[in-house]
């Protein structure tokens, strides 16, 4: 998540570089305005607290009870400071839900475009016959019957497949090949973690809430 400060302090740049990604970028305009009404509520429930807090302290320097002016004051700061209190935390939701839906920055070399079709190619390796057709994956996959793509639709959505027989053990072999390099050779520590996590575990990762339609 983008830090609002910066937002605040550097708009032209952010709207420069989320136009760029063809992001929205009026819920900048948002959150900044959000930003300056939370920043008043903070300073009005501070005085407020100010005032209570003196009153209370007065009270009890001099020993006695509060008149009934007093009490009635005391009572009308509380439900104000209730009232603000709550404005805050809905504004505080507003703004986190606005930020978590906001991107990265893309890197200044980046190539500017609306979609894969604008993409740059860099480097290109080995050379194709015009006149050679090669199968692609999702041919040559299920006719090995290593791969099933309709049964990972089913089970995921577009794109996720399912490895079936030697291609499930082809699969584990590379994982498990991956692991020993890098733990055996780059002095990686394996990590087994729960298979289930927290919400806030997925929105501090990145994956909520992009990818919550997955």
């Amino acid at each position: 998540m983008l830090d609002i400060k910066k937002i605040i302090e550097n708009k032209d740049f952010f709207t420069e570089g989320l136009s760029n990604r063809g992001f929205d970028t009026s819920n900048l305009d948002i959150i900044i305005e959000m930003d300056s009404d939370r920043r008043k509520l903070i300073t009005e429930g501070d005085k407020k607290r100010s005032k209570r807090n003196e009153m209370s302290k007065k009270i009890g320097q001099e020993k006695r009870k509060p008149s009934d002016e007093e009490t009635s004051f005391i009572k009308q700061l509380s439900e104000d400071l209730k009232n603000i209190d709550e404005s805050l935390s809905k504004i505080n939701f507003d703004i986190k839900e606005i930020m978590l839906n906001i991107p990265n920055l893309p890197q200044k070399d980046v190539p500017i475009g609306s979609d894969e079709k604008s993409n740059v190619e860099k480097d290109i390796r080995g050379t194709q016959r015009k006149d050679e057709f090669i199968k692609p994956h999702w041919d040559i996959g299920p006719e090995k019957d290593i791969l099933d793509l309709e049964a990972g639709a089913s089970i995921s959505g577009s794109r996720f497949y399912v490895f079936k027989g030697k291609g499930a053990r082809l699969h584990r072999a590379l994982m498990n090949w991956m692991m020993d390099i890098h733990t055996d050779e780059f002095g990686y520590t394996e990590i087994d973690p729960p298979y289930l996590v927290k919400k806030d575990t997925m929105v501090g990762s990145g994956n909520l809430p992009k990818f919550k339609d997955n």
